[in-house]
């Protein structure tokens, strides 16, 4: 049976044991899962630059402290792999046991080795075993756990300081404080109508509405409002302006407010007219007066308008 097929249901947490030895070169050999293999492969390759720079049995010995260890994310490839065989990595610097599964088969602290590491494989965090406080206790180390908002983890203690969580719903990341948990980074993008509710757990966080184009940005119990500009660019045939007078027309312009400043530039200009006001008559509707300085009926110029809006 892999137990790496499906992480999340694993019954007992799989051994991973990091230890110096050389054997690992002719074990190499041997092994045809994919995954075992390419954990002794760094193993090999650890070994060999030990072996490449020292002169000695000794000397290897005391190069290997000090050799590079697999990184976080290579470990975690290799357990998240398919294969069929115990995935054992040998020849590595220290004796470290790595362990894998779910949260809730993570191994009483009290009971587990010192430097012991385990990975939860259902929120993919690393932890390690190390004393705190005269005990043993399982401190976090690294890694980001993915879900919605509502589904934040909510038992999280002292050790935890520094987990990460990405709210999908949101897009914001938090992270946990040792008590509670903050936002850290991310832009909410979505309709203003669901702008959460302001509060300590959010306080810095930003939100984009979409329809409204304006930015918010959280106090911690209020809402801060940043408007800035808008274009608009909608198709306008304007009807004909009478022989030195002036006359007011209205397009109607979706997504425009009373509250917004507005400037248009017309597609071109129709000589002897002109464009001398332009405002928000009503929500979603421009204003705006042409004057013809002529002796006869002219029409302005059809087309494509600019309508710049800058929130107020």
């Amino acid at each position: 049976m892999n137990p790496y097929a499906n992480p999340k249901t694993v019954a007992s947490a799989p051994a991973v044991v990091l230890n110096p030895s050389s054997a690992v070169l002719s074990t190499l050999a041997s092994v045809t899962d994919p995954s075992t293999r390419n954990a002794l492969r760094i193993v090999a390759q650890t070994l060999t630059q030990v072996a490449q720079t020292s002169a000695s049995a000794v000397e290897a010995t005391a190069a290997a402290t000090t050799a590079q260890i697999p990184t976080y994310q290579q470990i975690r490839v290799q357990l998240q792999a398919g294969g069929t065989q115990p995935l054992i990595l040998s020849g590595l610097p220290g004796s470290i046991v790595l362990l894998s599964g779910t949260h809730a088969a993570r191994p009483v602290a009290g009971s587990t080795t010192l430097q012991t590491l385990y990975y939860e494989t259902d929120r993919q965090y690393l932890f390690a075993c190390i004393q705190v406080g005269g005990a043993n206790a399982w401190v976090y180390v690294a890694g980001q756990s993915r879900d919605v908002v509502s589904a934040l983890w909510g038992d999280l203690g002292a050790n935890d300081i520094g987990a990460l969580y990405l709210a999908t719903d949101q897009e914001w990341i938090y992270e946990w404080s040792g008590t509670a948990w903050a936002y850290i980074a991310g832009t909410f993008a979505s309709a203003v109508a669901n702008l959460p509710a302001a509060a300590t757990s959010n306080t810095g966080a930003l939100f984009f509405a979409t329809d409204t184009f304006a930015f918010y940005v959280s106090s911690g119990s209020v809402w801060h409002e940043y408007r800035g500009s808008v274009l608009y660019t909608p198709s306008w045939t304007p009807n004909a302006v009478a022989a030195n007078t002036s006359a007011t027309q209205t397009l109607s312009v979706t997504g425009l407010a009373t509250t917004d400043t507005v400037a248009v530039n017309p597609p071109g200009v129709q000589a002897g007219t002109g464009i001398v006001a332009a405002w928000v008559s009503s929500a979603d509707t421009l204003s705006v007066t042409f004057a013809n300085f002529t002796t006869e009926s002219l029409t302005p110029t059809s087309g494509t308008y600019r309508v710049m809006a800058f929130r107020a």
